[in-house]
């Protein structure tokens, strides 16, 4: 999974979570930061509470 770096997320920001898939060996989730707006990806070890995300 390749990709740009759209933006940089903050512990003060929420965030909603869509789903998770596997690029290699990392674990990545599919996000969007409500307070930016912006959609990416994040590496899942990066995050909290994931583990009720589906499956991309």
């Amino acid at each position: 999974m390749k990709s740009a770096v759209v933006g940089t997320g903050f512990k003060s920001h929420s965030v909603t979570g869509y789903c998770m898939a596997v690029d290699g060996d990392a674990w990545m989730a599919k996000l969007k930061d409500n307070t930016t707006g912006v959609s990416g990806w994040s590496y899942i070890g990066n995050l909290s509470g994931t583990g009720k995300l589906p499956y991309c």
